[in-house]
């Protein structure tokens, strides 16, 4: 009998019997995946001139997502520092001193304010003598050197790509010392020409001109200056060129408020050109020099 059973039976080996069983168990299964992963998802790489990644997905009806190639999800890209925490101080101190300004010498605020347009508005701040307005032209004319060599540093650093080192603070306190030296010297200058040509209240009244279009300077430079280290860096240079455009406005307001006055005190044309060449041109020479060298 055993004979007999050996000799009508197959012998089957094990491995062809595991593939056999493998096919007919998996194929199915795996048939069934990638109809159900067909079906649900299609990926399309593009290789545009773009070079990005197109994910499209028609349950989501075409809606197509480019990831770029330089993309970082994971570290990021850092943003640019120019080490400005110091102009965080210098701000505050800035607002702190017009705070002072506008709640203890309002009125005199106001007045200078309407000084830009109104030519006797400013002939009348002239002619009052009050320790009040003294002290407010005093807030008011150290708020402009602060936020002028503020403006300056910004401008340079974020403009011109300039002195982007550490020593930012050390730009911006030669900058403000700078600028109180040139306006110093200039009214040194105008009163003792106004000395020798014997036109003191002339020289006075041009020099009050000067300093009250440099007080509205700063007090329109103040949002500026704060705004700049915190937005987004694509808009800080529409920011910082408009703030010069508006330096370049008040200076053509003095200007013209200045030669009104001259003209009406029958200066000479000759000592007009002198005084441009020497206390307004020159000074301009000396901070240009300063943001390039």
């Amino acid at each position: 009998m055993v004979q007999n059973n050996s000799q009508n039976s197959t012998v089957i080996p094990i491995s062809e019997l595991n593939d056999s069983l493998s096919r007919e168990t998996i194929s199915p299964i795996n048939d069934t995946l990638n109809k159900s992963i067909d079906s649900s998802l299609k990926l399309t790489f593009s290789t545009s001139q773009s070079d990005s990644l197109l994910i499209s997905n028609p349950s989501l009806q075409d809606t197509i997502v480019s990831v770029p190639r330089n993309f970082q999800a994971e570290k990021g890209v850092p943003i640019t520092s120019f080490n400005s925490d110091w102009m965080v101080g210098v701000l505050l101190f800035a607002l702190v001193l017009m705070a002072i300004v506008r709640f203890s010498f309002s009125k005199y605020l106001f007045k200078v304010f309407d000084s830009i347009l109104n030519y006797q508005t400013a002939s009348n701040l002239l002619s009052e003598k009050n320790m009040r307005n003294l002290r407010g032209s005093i807030f008011l004319n150290f708020l402009f050197f602060v936020n002028l060599a503020l403006f300056l540093v910004q401008y340079a650093v974020y403009i011109l790509s300039l002195n982007q080192e550490n020593n930012n603070f050390i730009f911006f306190l030669y900058s403000f010392l700078l600028l109180v030296v040139v306006y110093s010297g200039k009214a040194i200058i105008i009163r003792l020409m106004g000395y020798i040509f014997g036109a003191i209240k002339e020289a006075k009244e041009y020099l009050h001109t000067v300093f009250i279009y440099n007080k509205n300077l700063g007090l329109f430079l103040l949002p500026i200056t704060i705004s700049v280290p915190f937005i987004a860096p694509y808009a800080t240079p529409m920011l910082l060129n408009f703030g010069l455009f508006i330096t370049l406005i008040f200076y053509t307001f003095r200007l013209f408020r200045g030669f009104k006055i001259l003209f009406r005190k029958h200066v000479s044309i000759f000592y007009m050109i002198l005084y441009l060449c020497a206390l307004e041109i020159f000074p301009l020479l000396m901070i240009y020099k300063l943001l390039v060298g």
